[in-house]
């Protein structure tokens, strides 16, 4: 550790010990600084791992004390750390050899990024895919809903939680008609340049806006759709 603190200068640094063993503990138990620092003097098995024989009946250390040796400390020493850990549970026979050659990663319990594709999602993301494509084939749109967009798009979920169905179908609506002139546009641009990808895709979504009576269903070419230079 010699090699992040110099003694010799500015004020006494914290045990070592104390540090890591807060970090660990503050890891182990998804806590923050404050909760593991105010934990830290109810509970005197924790004291312990920290390295204290004595019972504790004041906060070791400031929780910004935390976040400051984090930076001192910095990626390397964290990944010595972890070395080092590995190192003494193969040499305590905690740890076994063989139990390193291959790794086992559950995701089962970690959280997923699902959006559940409604009407409005899908509308919203739609056109946002749709002005990325545009600037990036060079067509010039006459407005591309960004702002009212985003808005309408936010006022939506609002409503909808609030379970205020009228209003949250009205900025669905919304987001409908800022969807069509967009793939009219790039409709027409993708058959006069002959793009076969595009112009299947825009097809079937110009069907789905030019309905006459539109269903519930869910614009299921918004889901299919696959950009591809």
């Amino acid at each position: 550790m010699g090699g992040f603190f110099d003694p010799a200068q500015g004020r006494p640094a914290l045990p070592v010990r104390l540090m890591v063993g807060l970090h660990y503990l503050k890891s182990l138990y998804n806590v923050s600084d404050e909760k593991v620092v105010s934990v830290f003097i109810e509970n005197p098995y924790w004291q312990y791992f920290c390295g204290y024989e004595y019972f504790q009946y004041s906060i070791p250390c400031d929780p910004t004390s935390l976040v400051h040796w984090r930076k001192r400390f910095g990626e390397e020493g964290f990944e010595l750390l972890l070395t080092e850990t590995i190192e003494v549970a193969k040499r305590s026979g905690v740890l076994k050899p063989s139990s390193l050659s291959r790794v086992n990663i559950d995701t089962t319990v970690q959280e997923k990024a699902i959006e559940f594709p409604t009407d409005a999602r899908l509308y919203h993301k739609m056109r946002r895919k749709l002005v990325k494509a545009a600037k990036s084939r060079g067509i010039d749109l006459r407005q591309s809903y960004e702002r009212v967009g985003q808005k309408a798009f936010v006022m939506q979920g609002r409503y909808a939680r609030a379970s205020q169905a009228k209003r949250a179908r009205r900025e669905t609506r919304k987001l409908r008609i800022y969807l069509g002139p967009e793939s009219f546009v790039i409709l027409s641009e993708s058959v006069r340049s002959q793009t076969a990808n595009l112009r299947s895709c825009w097809i079937g979504l110009r069907r789905y806006f030019l309905r006459r009576k539109p269903t519930r269903t869910k614009c299921i070419a918004c889901m299919l759709l696959r950009w591809s230079a």
